[in-house]
């Protein structure tokens, strides 16, 4: 009875932790998208607990970011879409961190460890880019060549960095000339 009272006190502690750090992470951002820190306990729940307490805690952070507004753009352009897609990404990071953990650590106990904190933002990444429809873009080199190869949409822009570093040059300093 023990372990199952300290499962349960140590999942709802991380679930806890989980939380604010996903409304802290909330305020740090990078254009539209903010800092996920709520990996960290994510991938501690599922080494330490399992893949169970995993998927448990990714769950918990999939609704955090749907309560949160954090995911706003998303159910604003298919709100279906987002709510599947959200939870489900926490749930898969949290299983593939447990389940790293799990295979390898008989072996391999440091390896899974750093393999586990490298699944989970990689498959949190990932299910989300599979719910989304994405482009390819070349910027320059080859990239002419490439983009008319490719069997999915691809753009060749070679001047994409020079337009976006022009654009940040007059956001920070108005008087400059327009090209």
């Amino acid at each position: 009875m023990e372990k199952t009272t300290q499962y349960l006190a140590g999942g709802g502690h991380l679930a806890a932790i989980a939380a604010v750090l996903q409304f802290v992470g909330s305020a740090i951002r990078f254009g539209p998208f903010s800092v996920s820190l709520v990996l960290i306990p994510i991938v501690l729940g599922a080494a330490l607990y399992g893949w169970g307490m995993g998927c448990w805690l990714g769950l918990v952070f999939g609704a955090v970011v749907l309560l949160s507004g954090d995911a706003g753009l998303f159910l604003a352009a298919d709100p279906g879409g987002a709510i599947v897609t959200v939870p489900s990404k926490g749930i898969a990071c949290g299983a593939a961190a447990g389940l790293c953990c799990r295979w390898l650590h008989p072996r391999y106990p440091r390896l899974s460890i750093l393999l586990s904190a490298l699944a989970a933002p990689l498959t949190n990444t990932g299910v989300f880019l599979l719910g989304c429809p994405c482009t390819l873009v070349f910027t320059g080199g080859l990239g002419r060549f490439v983009a008319p190869l490719c069997r999915r949409e691809a753009v060749c822009d070679e001047d994409l960095l020079l337009r976006g570093l022009w654009k940040r040059c007059t956001a920070n300093c108005p008087s400059a000339d327009k090209p």
